[in-house]
């Protein structure tokens, strides 16, 4: 028996009876899995913009009054003085 006899189908591109069908209800649950993905990565993105501004601006008040912070004391120490 010849190897080319044994698997007729041994082409490597699909064929029409490789194609899947899927029922109307499997392809509603396919668009509602997909809408919900989509819902959920969107919201997590937005979290995490928010994070992202929220540490940005603490960062920026914290150095602001990090750097600031000897200016402070200077003119704490001269009212003190007066």
């Amino acid at each position: 028996m010849s190897h080319a006899a044994a698997a007729p189908h041994a082409h490597p591109g699909a064929s029409e009876d490789d194609a899947v069908d899927f029922a109307r209800e499997e392809l509603r649950q396919f668009d509602n899995d997909d809408y919900e993905a989509g819902s959920n990565i969107g919201k997590m993105l937005s979290l995490f913009f928010l994070y992202t501004v929220l540490v940005m601006a603490f960062s920026a008040y914290v150095t602001y009054r990090w750097t600031n912070a000897p200016a402070m004391a200077a003119d704490a120490a001269d009212h003190e003085e007066h």
